[in-house]
């Protein structure tokens, strides 16, 4: 990614890895824990069904690797 992944929100980057063909998943604050029960089942349509779910997110971001499995920890610098 570039220093422009510095200026992006969330949103801007839980879009980004939509359309790079992953399932983002919105992280509590300072936390592991996914926002929601059956986040497991996540999945979006289009980038106006991300757009809605991260919208005035302030915590994480985290990736649906399997179907019960999220990668977070997207956040740090030091990925």
């Amino acid at each position: 990614m570039t220093d422009n992944l510095h200026s992006q929100t969330v949103q801007d980057l839980a879009i980004d890895y939509f359309n790079q063909g992953y399932t983002p998943i919105p992280i509590h604050h300072n936390d592991k824990k996914p926002i929601g029960k059956g986040w497991q089942n996540t999945e979006y349509e289009n980038e106006a069904e991300v757009e809605a779910a991260f919208r005035e997110h302030r915590g994480n971001i985290g990736l649906l690797m399997q179907p019960d499995q999220v990668c977070i920890d997207l956040d740090a610098l030091n990925i």
